[in-house]
């Protein structure tokens, strides 16, 4: 759990046990949560300046937004095509019919027991059929 001595760490859970119960304390100091609120100083308002601008016609605005428009299409496709590429690198060719079989796998055992089982069961009823009365 910890690499502290047991003397270290009742130290520590003492300070912060006494650290917690000083700060409500201190807390319980500043008022009441529902006491009236104190009155603020009354501000002046200022006096408002008329500032002279410039008007814009907004075809800046429209060109930006196309330009990052563009960016993002271009970002994004190209994030695209590394991500399938990347994928396509990492990816293994599948196994077509490849060298392993059926047989060679881990049925091979059931499939031998199978074979064991339906020989034994023809043979005994080969042993019926020879013993019947014709």
């Amino acid at each position: 759990m910890t690499t502290l001595t047991p003397p270290m760490t009742r130290r520590i859970a003492l300070i912060t046990t006494l650290l917690v119960l000083a700060l409500p304390a201190a807390a319980g100091a500043q008022g009441g949560a529902f006491g009236p609120l104190p009155q603020g100083d009354p501000a002046e308002t200022p006096t408002p300046t008329v500032q002279t601008s410039t008007v814009e016609d907004g075809s800046t605005d429209k060109t930006i937004l196309f330009i990052v428009g563009g960016a993002l299409i271009l970002g994004f496709g190209f994030m695209g095509w590394y991500i399938m590429r990347d994928a396509r690198g990492a990816a293994r060719e599948p196994e077509y019919a490849g060298p392993r079989l059926r047989d060679d796998g881990p049925h091979k055992h059931k499939m031998q027991a199978k074979a064991k089982a339906r020989k034994k069961t023809h043979a005994q009823k080969a042993a019926r059929k020879a013993h019947r009365k014709r």
